[in-house]
């Protein structure tokens, strides 16, 4: 097989294997695949379901750390550092809801799920847009503005770790006097709860990623529709 045949075949495995936006990013440069990783909502192919997938993938913080795409410029790392950073505010959370019970009714199932998950919402987006600042970086790294972003974003992940460790502190001290006073039973569901139900408030984002998808393509989008 000749070396053109096989970089047929492999090109062709490669389109078995990936969705269509995914190939499509593959073939942009660093550059533009930055570009298109920091700007929402972008399109890339005729199939709604493939963009939002691969927007999903690069933006939730627990499938970014093991899906990102290559050229994402958020490394891996980082998303991996502002998943533990938000994982530390869950737990101080669940910890403040052992003595939430206590309390019941109404006001407990509002903490459970609308009051806390919207608080770990909010520190995500805040994360990310710290670590926006890293990244962007990295696009002029030399000028004195890319030097600046990345110093910004350096010290706010800074920020938000020394934030993490006393909520995790925090959370800890809550949890060993809740087990003193035997509360403890309800910790690790809660803390599960308010992690899981923190991932609810994203569809609002998709709900948002949706409409403007449809809004800069309707003529296309059009016929995505289900007949």
């Amino acid at each position: 097989m000749n070396g053109e045949g096989l970089g047929d075949e492999m090109k062709s495995a490669r389109m078995g294997l990936g969705s269509g936006a995914e190939l499509a990013v593959e073939q942009m440069s660093r550059a533009e695949a930055e570009k298109y990783f920091m700007a929402s909502p972008t399109r890339l192919t005729n199939r709604l379901l493939d963009d939002v997938w691969l927007y999903v993938k690069n933006n939730h913080a627990l499938l970014a750390c093991v899906a990102a795409h290559r050229l994402n410029p958020f490394s891996r790392g980082e998303h991996r550092w502002c998943l533990v950073c938000s994982l530390t505010l869950s737990f101080f959370l669940a910890a403040v809801q052992i003595y939430i019970d206590a309390l019941g009714g109404v006001f407990d199932m509002l903490y459970t799920y609308v009051l806390a998950p919207c608080a770990l919402f909010v520190f995500d987006a805040c994360l990310g847009l710290f670590a926006t600042c890293e990244a962007v970086a990295g696009r002029d790294a030399d000028s004195c503005s890319g030097m600046v972003l990345r110093c910004t974003g350096k010290l706010m992940l800074f920020a938000a770790a020394v934030t993490g460790s006393i909520f995790f502190v925090l959370g800890l001290v809550l949890v060993l006097l809740g087990r003193s006073s035997g509360m403890i039973d309800s910790f690790w569901p809660r803390f599960f709860q308010i992690s899981v139900s923190s991932w609810l408030w994203s569809f609002p984002i998709l709900a948002a990623y949706y409409v403007g998808w449809t809004f800069l393509f309707p003529a296309t989008h059009e016929s995505l529709l289900p007949k």
